[in-house]
Parts: structure tokens; sequence; C-alpha cells
């Protein structure tokens, strides 16, 4: 494949429901709602809306990309299989990148030093990545709120903070890290933007089967809250 794709990107991992559609290597429709209900009526609707405004249809694209987490375990869900089903009908690869790495790439310019992406989980701590500043990830992803990140990297307030976790980027930035681009809403964010060209990235190799070399697989951290209905008492039987 060649860097001037036609891509169908969608992410519905964490803060809300992002789709972009890329012609010839370039974001040309997005589509953004902040609301995480009913995700699973409303995203293939927004797809097809975002491929009519494109003036695409299936058969003109190259292939599809999914975020897979950590985020809404809903949301998560959601995408994929509908991005699967997608691939099924359509015979066309879908690739799947993790969050952190697609709130990543907007600091991948900043090689002088490590940054720590912090994606939003409603709840109190959010999920974070340590990545290098060599863009590789660096130990294994954790959670934690504010508090718990300062004790963590005491004295590396020169870390370089990204993601959409918004509460916790903006109360350590007041602590003195440093976080420049703290995002105002979900459509700042330009999710399904960042995850496109992520695929982009990955398509630069002629050789790489998108599909095996990166599964659209849900990410988790923590285990869904899902909590199981409670048997009822059977009744002696006459």
């Amino acid at each position: 494949m060649s860097g001037t794709l036609n891509i169908l990107a969608v992410d519905t991992a964490t803060r809300g429901m992002s789709v972009s559609v890329f012609r010839d290597g370039v974001p040309v429709v997005t589509r953004v709602s902040g609301e995480m209900r009913d995700q699973a009526k409303s995203l293939l609707p927004s797809v097809m809306e975002a491929l009519k405004a494109a003036e695409l249809d299936f058969s003109g694209l190259d292939a599809l990309a999914a975020a897979t987490g950590p985020g809404s375990f809903t949301g998560i869900r959601v995408g994929l299989a509908a991005m699967q089903g997608i691939a099924l009908a359509s015979g066309l690869p879908l690739a799947g990148f993790d969050n952190f790495s697609i709130y990543a790439l907007p600091t991948a310019a900043d090689t002088g030093r490590d940054r720590l992406v912090l994606l939003e989980s409603h709840r109190k701590e959010c999920f974070c990545q340590l990545f290098d500043k060599n863009g590789k990830k660096k130990d294994d992803p954790f959670q934690e709120d504010a508090a718990g990140i300062m004790a963590r990297f005491t004295g590396k307030e020169d870390l370089l903070l990204t993601g959409n976790a918004v509460p916790v980027l903006r109360e350590l930035d007041a602590a003195g890290y440093h976080a420049p681009d703290i995002p105002d809403d979900f459509a700042a964010e330009n999710s399904s933007i960042l995850l496109g060209r992520l695929l982009m990235e990955a398509a630069e190799d002629p050789d790489t089967d998108l599909s095996t070399r990166y599964p659209a697989r849900p990410f988790y951290i923590r285990p869904p809250d899902v909590t199981m209905p409670k048997e009822k008492p059977k009744e002696n039987a006459l």
C-alpha cells in the first residue's frame, strides 16, 4: 500500500465517537459526537454520512482503522464490532491501534523528553502509559489519579503530558507539570484523524499485512464494570 490511501477511521473508546474519512491520504470528512450513549445506533449512520460527504463508498476504500482502547468497555466493543463487520463484508484490511498510541502521536516531534499519555477512564483515576523520548512505550500501563502521578514522577516536572483525561491534566498542569495542549472538548482531540495517520504510517511498508501486524482486539486495563444478576432462590418442588 502507498501513503495516499482512502481510509475509514473510527474511535469510540474514550470520550465519544469520532469518524474520519481520508481521501488520498488527506482527512476530508470528520464526524464527532461527545455523547457516549446510543453509540451502537448512531455509529453506522455516522459512517455512511461521512462516506457520502467524502464521495466514497466501501468499494472505494483501501483500509480501515479502529481504536482498541483502553477506555469505555461498551464503546470499545461497539467500535470494534462495527468495524469488524465492515471488514468482513467488504474484504478490506482492518488495523487496530491502542488509544495511548493515538494520543501520543501529536507529541512525536518532541524527541527531547519522555511523555506520559493520560486517558479518560470515567473514574477519578485515569489510564496512563509512559513513552520514552523516541516514542517507545516504557513499562506497563497503569491507573492513577493526579496525586498518584505526582508521587510516581516526583522531580520529573519536565515530563510532557498529553491525552484526554482533562481534569487530571489540568490538575497536573496547575502543579507545574508540562501539559501544553489540554483539549477543550472531544471534537478538539481529532482522535480519528490521528488514528488514520497511524494507519498511513503503518502502511508505508508495502510488505506489512495490516490486519496481522495490528490486530483489532480490545485493549482493557481493568475488568469491565459488569454486575452479574443474582440467582433467584429456587422454589421447593411440591
